[in-house]
């Protein structure tokens, strides 16, 4: 009787030998773990900031280049406010030689807001090649539809102002749609060139 009581003890504390062994084990497999969640986190992370920066380059992209011209000069300066924005600037000459700037600005800010500015500068394009000689109002209500149909069921929204001006008889049209007021500057408030 009594080695049957010594052998249900050794049967009951038996497992107590395992102990250190699953105790080391759980601590490697914690460490483990957080390290490879940890690592996870920065091939992700990496990997995030490469796509962005790749977005960052397409969306840079649609923007114009400077144009320089006998009359008028065109140029900006762009800095969103994040890495990616919802301001947009379209630059280009009429088929008769006017220079038409278009500034854009989605709601939001981020990704979604860059996605929409190149959804929208593909929009501009196209009424643009299918209707050179169209006016400033023409393009806006052109956009307010394609913002109005694709856009809005979604929340996203955007200003526009668009300005032409035609540099052989100083005619300047403009149209607003939603937009701050655009300002004109004469050359004595700009710094002068050297």
């Amino acid at each position: 009787s009594t080695n049957h009581v010594g052998t249900l003890l050794g049967v009951a504390l038996s497992p107590l030998v395992l102990l250190p062994g699953v105790l080391l084990a759980h601590v490697r497999m914690r460490r483990w773990g957080r390290r490879f969640r940890s690592d996870a986190f920065k091939r992700n992370f990496l990997s995030l900031r490469r796509e962005m920066s790749q977005a960052r380059i397409m969306h840079d992209s649609l923007f114009p280049d400077p144009i320089h011209g006998e009359n008028v000069d065109f140029d900006f300066e762009f800095k969103p406010m994040r890495d990616l924005g919802g301001d947009f600037i379209h630059a280009s000459h009429g088929p008769d030689g006017r220079l038409r700037v278009l500034l854009l600005d989605v709601t939001g800010h981020g990704l979604a807001a860059a996605m929409t500015v190149t959804r929208l500068s593909g929009e501009i394009e196209r009424i643009f090649a299918e209707q050179p000689d169209i006016g400033p109002a023409a393009v806006l209500q052109y956009l307010n539809h394609y913002v109005h149909l694709l856009l809005s069921p979604h929340s996203i929204f955007a200003t526009a102002v668009i300005i032409e001006l035609d540099p052989r008889n100083g005619v300047l049209r403009y149209a607003n749609a939603g937009h701050p007021p655009a300002f004109l500057k004469s050359d004595r408030d700009l710094p002068h060139r050297l």
